[in-house]
């Protein structure tokens, strides 16, 4: 038998996801939808619940930052626009590890792993990817301007500078986001 990095660890190549995507149809079907369940104990009353509102997501990849408002839109039409009490993100469904043995700590930044997604159940939210614009500056040397929406909890620190038209300096711009702690992305 011919054996090569057999022991090696690695990421599970691309083909890896259709096993994975044709097991979940055959274990959930395929009318299967994912349910988030608001739950409270509390009271509604002037329109404050009065009480805490638990929040189970289940993992749905799909999820969006405009079906989170979708939500939201719902608990207003029920008559609720303030929670007097603790918002509860229930991740008691996902208490297990998320992240694979073997897996290389650079594959694990945007559009893969949220670093703080241990502390919710909502792990994918916009396909785990954030959209930014880089705007250059006003003049050569300055440094240029990232922009992101402000729902994202993320902060972006740019390095890129700003070259003159015909500058002998210009050539293809390779963009690198390094992640750091809090959400903090350079």
């Amino acid at each position: 038998m011919f054996d090569y990095h057999s022991q090696q660890m690695a990421l599970p190549a691309s083909t890896q996801k259709i096993v994975t995507a044709l097991a979940g149809l055959l274990q959930l079907g395929r009318d299967y939808q994912f349910v988030t369940h608001f739950e409270t104990e509390g009271k509604i009353i002037d329109h404050r619940l009065k009480g805490d509102l638990v929040v189970s997501f289940t993992d749905d990849p799909t999820l969006s930052h405009q079906q989170i408002r979708n939500m939201v839109a719902e608990l207003k039409q029920l008559g609720i626009e303030q929670v007097d009490g603790d918002l509860i993100i229930d991740i008691s469904a996902f208490a297990g590890q998320d992240k694979a043995p073997g897996w290389v700590w650079n594959d694990m930044t945007q559009c893969l792993v949220l670093h703080q997604a241990q502390l919710l159940a909502i792990k994918i939210i916009d396909n785990n990817c954030f959209s930014a614009t880089i705007d250059s500056g006003q003049t050569p040397g300055d440094i240029a301007h990232v922009h992101t929406a402000s729902f994202y909890p993320i902060n972006m620190f740019s390095q890129v500078i700003t070259l003159g038209k015909g500058s002998t300096d210009v050539r293809y711009c390779a963009l690198d986001v390094i992640p750091g702690e809090l959400n903090r992305y350079s």
